[in-house]
């Protein structure tokens, strides 16, 4: 899965992007 800036959608595990 490549997420590029969507924290907004899984904080959880969009971590690869903006390290949330």
């Amino acid at each position: 899965m490549v997420f590029l800036g969507l924290r907004d959608y899984e904080p959880a595990m969009v971590t690869d992007s903006d390290g949330v």
